[in-house]
């Protein structure tokens, strides 16, 4: 048969039992509120994650748009130092070329000229060279202190 003290003690436990359910339930309730919150900002995270998205494709737009500006601009004025300087040592080479061919036929053009004539000539054409090369010695050295 069933006594009073079980019947007690089941009573305990049912009572327990409903208590921990009851506690369970504000939890679960509380912990659903919790993520509903979560969710919500969550929801408003990715919107502003979406928002900074667009802005930072602007942003590197913009970025490309400067930076080919400045490509465009240092080649407007690089290219134009770079023909005036190919001009320059264009001419200097010229003159260096064109020089030494006008002196010789100069020789050629006066055959009449004696062989000491034109021993001095040839010695004075070296000194000039040897004279230009130290020149562009010196202009060595200078590169080299700089």
């Amino acid at each position: 048969m069933i006594t009073l003290d079980q019947i007690k003690q089941l009573d305990f436990k049912v009572r327990k039992a409903i208590d921990k359910i009851n506690s369970l339930k504000s939890a679960n309730n509380m912990l659903q509120e919790k993520l509903d919150t979560y969710q919500i900002r969550i929801e408003e995270l990715e919107i502003l994650i979406d928002t900074f998205k667009e802005d930072q494709g602007e942003i590197e737009h913009g970025i490309i748009d400067a930076l080919n500006q400045l490509d465009i601009l240092e080649d407007n004025i690089i290219a134009p130092e770079e023909n005036i300087s190919l001009k320059q040592d264009f001419t200097e080479d010229d003159k260096e070329i064109s020089e030494p061919v006008q002196e010789e036929i100069v020789e050629i053009e006066n055959p009449e000229t004696s062989e000491e004539e034109t021993e001095v000539e040839v010695d004075n054409l070296q000194e000039d060279d040897s004279d230009s090369s130290d020149d562009s010695n010196d202009s060595e050295v200078e590169l080299d202190i700089f």
